[in-house]
């Protein structure tokens, strides 16, 4: 695996490609917390292809950095700071110096928890991404599903939805509304002119189970239009 890595507006940007990546390259925005540098190398292994990058940039706050607004904690302790504008500010302005420093042919964002959460966001706030891939998504958050019904995302956008057939099994009640949730927000993907492909995944196990698999699948689908 070869990595760039560099400061950029005081946060550290990593960019994991395979070893021999053929250019130009789909740029993967990972919104997956701070753990991308140990998962990175697995995920490409997984998704066998050599024609994209991972990029990653920490530090970041899960609840405030991925959260469209501000809504209230599901448990004890800290809520949701709605920061997710300000995260995605920054990914538009780090994307001219990603371009610079290699030969891009398109962009794509891939989120897990939170971060999925944004990543779909992502698809109806901006025109950055041709491509989407929300796993294991929040899509239960506090106002998530009246905001798709009322939006639409960009034009010809791709989008992969992946869930943990396990995770509705939870006692807290809001988070116990990620599959109704999910399957709502697949059904009006759908059927929406403004999406031209998009595809729903249930995996085996819960939150947790395998989530480097899960991620390159989602890269999968996001780079098959350029195979």
């Amino acid at each position: 695996m070869k990595t760039i890595q560099f400061e950029f507006k005081n946060k550290t940007v990593q960019v994991f490609m395979p070893e021999s990546p053929i250019f130009p390259i789909s740029a993967v925005f990972a919104l997956c917390g701070d753990g991308m540098s140990d998962e990175a190398e697995k995920i490409i292994k997984l998704t066998d292809r050599n024609d994209f990058g991972i990029v990653s940039f920490i530090p970041v706050n899960w609840n405030d950095d991925y959260t469209p607004w501000p809504a209230k904690a599901v448990f004890k302790g800290s809520s949701f700071g709605g920061k997710a504008p300000e995260t995605l500010n920054f990914i538009a302005s780090l994307l001219p110096e990603i371009s610079q420093k290699m030969d891009v042919k398109e962009n794509v964002i891939l989120g897990y928890s939170l971060g999925g959460l944004m990543a779909l966001w992502s698809m109806y706030e901006s025109d950055l991404f041709s491509a989407c891939a929300c796993c294991s998504g929040s899509l239960w958050y506090d106002g998530f599903l009246d905001y798709i019904i009322k939006k639409h995302p960009r034009p010809n956008s791709r989008i992969y939805l992946s869930l943990g057939k396990d995770e509705h099994k939870t006692k807290n009640p809001k988070m116990r509304l990620v599959g109704q949730r999910t399957s709502e927000i697949y059904e009006i993907l759908k059927n929406d002119t403004n999406v031209s492909q998009t595809t729903y995944v249930l995996n085996e196990g819960g939150h947790f189970s395998k989530i480097p698999k899960r991620l390159s699948l989602g890269i999968k689908f996001m780079l098959e239009k350029n195979q």
